[in-house]
């Protein structure tokens, strides 16, 4: 009896003993602690960026397939000939442009006005007294009328203020909190006579063309672009063509 008791005694004194952690049984659990706290950490940060990133890329998508939906629609309804500044251009000279880059053939445009049907009298084409325009960006010139390219040097600055009081015109002194950035944004707007509808917002360029071995089809090209909340620029673009009417 008195062996087994010394046995249960002893045993009892080294879990006393074993009650309490070393220091270095500590600094390891804090150390695995915090190894997985960082893990998550990275982890929840990943996540928001790439919710943000989709986020900004959908709104852009649906902002581009307003632009273009629009487009197609009205350019349908003109002919070549009632296109008044997207001239065809000329065939390709490789020799006097070995760099296609600088070869007419291949310039772009960064606006287009034309004349839609109005109607259609015994086979004829009747156009529209008014013309119309579409146009990306904000006033570059200052004329009141919108341009493409509104940020001359890319650096994410107004260069021209833009449209403050709302109206879709652009007058003076748009920068309302005088921050020297967009208030609402690059426009897409269409222009008929003097009336401005803004169709699209976050349209940063409109290139089109009309190329000398397809007269009759407009080649549009249009990119939008936005900040999301931590301040990563997203880019999304679109290319399409329209047939024009004979």
């Amino acid at each position: 009896m008195l062996r087994i008791e010394s046995r249960i005694n002893g045993t009892i004194g080294r879990l006393r003993y074993r009650e309490g952690f070393t220091l270095v049984e500590v600094m390891v659990t804090v150390l695995i602690f915090a190894i997985l706290m960082a893990a998550i950490h990275t982890t929840l940060l990943v996540g928001q960026s790439s919710w943000q990133t989709n986020s900004v890329r959908a709104e852009l998508g649906q902002e581009l397939r307003k632009a273009v939906d629009r487009m197609k629609d009205d350019l349908r309804q003109t002919g070549s000939a009632a296109i008044t500044n997207v001239p065809i251009n000329p065939e390709v000279d490789s020799v006097t442009y070995p760099d296609p880059d600088d070869d007419p053939a291949y310039a772009w445009y960064t606006t287009i006005t034309f004349q839609a049907v109005s109607d259609v009298i015994d086979g004829a084409v009747v156009w529209e007294t008014d013309i119309t325009q579409f146009v990306a960006g904000e006033d570059l010139d200052g004329d009141s009328n919108l341009d493409a390219g509104e940020d001359i040097n890319s650096n994410g600055v107004l260069d021209v203020p833009e449209d403050a009081d709302g109206d879709d015109v652009l007058g003076s002194g748009e920068d309302i909190n005088g921050n020297g950035k967009l208030d609402a944004g690059a426009r897409f707007q269409k222009v008929v006579g003097s009336t401005h509808t803004v169709i699209a917002q976050d349209i940063e360029t409109l290139r089109i063309r009309r190329l000398f071995t397809a007269p009759d089809i407009i080649e549009v090209e249009l990119s939008a672009q936005k900040v999301t909340a931590d301040g990563r620029t997203i880019n999304l673009g679109v290319s399409y063509k329209v047939q024009l009417r004979n």
